[in-house]
């Protein structure tokens, strides 16, 4: 490397140091360069040793022409195809192990939550848990079943309520635990949420503020009970009564690995007596198959014997909105990879390998 190869390259880290708004006086360049080598092995070792320091990110190469979007979209292609191909292997040695099994281990998969309920149970500091996770994995249907084992005196509500009959609820109940699925449709009525923090609140003093007066019932109480809540997403994470209801609860994000989902599929189909050809068909079609997905095989199965993968294709092809949303970011060329892949993780709570084998699927089908 000559004098001015040393300084196009001295010049070059000192770029990248400005552009990462870094003191280059941590850097000692003379150290890292080896002037029998030439300016494009010293390069690669400098860029190197400028990544391992976090100096150099992904973003900054591509600003500095170091690599384009092509190359990283290629190199997330091939981490994502090293891992499907990881994951096959898992998945066949897992379902050989279950198969061989004489007694299926669901409820190991849904500890995690348990464990969360116990500590709720037995908690004098916090009133409420908070379980949110993806749809279709079991959490509601494994929080209610272990409180009916436990024989915990519980009230389940879903869906629509009045702010009235949800205050009613409680006072009648007061000593009682409380489970709250779809959690989002209780937000949209700030009466509801007024109603729900004052019973997370350490005191629990709950207080009916509304011009509509019931003679039997007081405007307030004390309630003495605990409240588990239950969601898939929390959309609206900057907004204050979410952050209060959050601040007031134990918070438990319940995550399952695709790994771990296809392996308790086939303890299910196990415990249910399916046949595993049924797991392995939702393993091959579906990017996220999901316990929901087997009860709807399972039903069409039962139903058509002999046409049940086209019986279900056709249903499911319908509902698969996740799909869907994938296909439309895609078409939009307006956004870059980052941030098609951000809006899919923040609006479906999915992750990163999700969306490649959504946009995988795409491509299979001929769509992009």
């Amino acid at each position: 490397m000559n004098k001015r190869e040393y300084k196009l390259l001295k010049k070059f880290v000192e770029k990248v140091f400005s552009k990462a708004n870094a003191d280059p006086q941590t850097f000692d360049f003379d150290s890292e360069i080896d002037r029998s080598l030439s300016y494009q092995e010293n390069k690669e070792m400098i860029v190197e040793k400028l990544r391992t320091l976090g100096i150099l990110t992904k973003e900054l190469e591509i600003e500095l022409g170091l690599i384009t979007k092509k190359d990283l979209e290629a190199e997330e292609r091939a981490y994502y195809e090293m891992y499907e191909r990881y994951l096959e292997e898992y998945i066949k040695e897992e379902r050989n192990k279950i198969l061989e099994k004489s007694i299926p281990e669901v409820e190991k998969y849904f500890e995690p939550i348990f464990n969360k309920i116990e500590i709720l149970l037995n908690s004098e500091n916090k009133r409420g848990l908070l379980i949110v996770g993806s749809q279709g994995i079991g959490k509601t249907f494994n929080t209610i079943t272990y409180l009916t084992k436990k024989n915990v005196n519980f009230e389940y509500l879903r869906g629509h309520i009045t702010p009235l009959a949800f205050y009613i609820k409680l006072h009648n109940n007061n000593n009682s635990l409380f489970v709250l699925d779809d959690i989002v449709s209780l937000l949209k009525n700030d009466d509801i949420v007024s109603i729900l923090l004052g019973a997370l609140d350490k005191d629990g003093l709950v207080e009916w503020t509304s011009s509509q007066k019931i003679v039997e019932i007081p405007d307030r109480f004390k309630f003495n009970g605990k409240i588990i809540i239950i969601a898939n997403k929390l959309s609206k994470e900057d907004d204050p009564f979410v952050q209060a209801i959050i601040d007031r609860c134990i918070v438990f994000e319940f995550v399952m690995s695709r790994e771990k989902k296809v392996s308790l599929l086939y303890e299910m189909a196990k415990y249910k007596k399916l046949p595993f050809e049924l797991v392995d068909f939702l393993v091959d079609n579906l990017v996220d198959p999901t316990l929901r997905d087997l009860e709807l095989i399972e039903d069409v199965y039962k139903t058509f014997p002999n046409r049940w993968r086209e019986e279900f294709l056709e249903l499911k092809e319908r509902i698969d909105e996740d799909l869907k949303l994938v296909y439309e970011l895609e078409k939009d060329s307006s956004l870059r990879v980052k941030e098609r892949i951000a809006r899919f993780v923040n609006e479906t709570g999915k992750s990163r390998a999700t969306y490649f084998r959504y946009k995988k699927r795409l491509k299979k089908l001929g769509l992009i």
